[in-house]
């Protein structure tokens, strides 16, 4: 991701570890994702994706309007997506969670500088939420 200032975010869906380059590629920052929310649902998907012999990928990364990261993740537990924000440093802003449960696969996501967040469904139906605050 690239940030409106030319920084550059990397983000790893192993490790959670998430990576900020200035515009001269040097590494400035770098923080791992940990909410206890996620971790439990994710801990026992990935329990079941493993003996499966499987992997589960848990993102879809990207930046809102004020360049804050963030991540979308389907919460096996409560049935719906959860975008969970981030302050480029690694503050933890909030969970936004979807009005409504999204029914099948979120293929992608983007946010637009005005805070939409578009969102895919099985390729063929796109839905849109406006960030409010």
């Amino acid at each position: 991701m690239i940030t409106k200032n030319d920084q550059l975010i990397v983000f790893s869906n192993n490790s959670l570890r998430v990576f900020l380059f200035n515009d001269d590629y040097r590494l400035v920052d770098e923080f791992t994702v940990d909410n206890e929310r996620f971790t439990k649902d994710f801990k026992k998907k990935l329990r079941k994706a493993v003996s499966r012999g499987k992997f589960v990928c848990p993102f879809n990364a990207c930046l809102d309007s004020k360049d804050n990261i963030c991540f979308l993740y389907f919460n096996d537990s409560k049935q719906t997506y959860e975008l969970y924000r981030y302050e480029i440093g690694g503050t933890f802003l909030d969970i936004l969670i979807f009005p409504q449960e999204l029914k099948g696969n979120v293929d992608n996501i983007d946010i637009d500088r005005l805070g939409n967040i578009y969102t895919s469904i099985n390729m063929n139906k796109i839905s849109v939420y406006r960030i409010m605050n």
